[in-house]
């Protein structure tokens, strides 16, 4: 989903930045290439890769667990 100007992009995380503050873990990290948003390009994520990480690996033992 790209925003082509229909509504505002939140200053925080535009690809203007040089520090971003992680939603989860609060904690200023400096984005690179990866962390740019697959969804829209415009921005980057919200949280930082070691919380992306983490999450990804609760939600496969989360799936794994309710599996059967």
């Amino acid at each position: 989903m790209v925003n082509l100007g229909e509504t505002e992009l939140n200053p925080d995380y535009t690809l203007n930045n040089t520090h971003i503050l992680c939603k989860k873990c609060k904690v200023y990290y400096q984005p690179d290439k990866k962390d740019i948003s697959r969804k829209n390009p415009n921005v980057y994520y919200k949280t930082c890769q070691r919380c992306r990480d983490y999450q990804f690996q609760k939600n496969l033992i989360h799936r794994y667990k309710n599996k059967n």
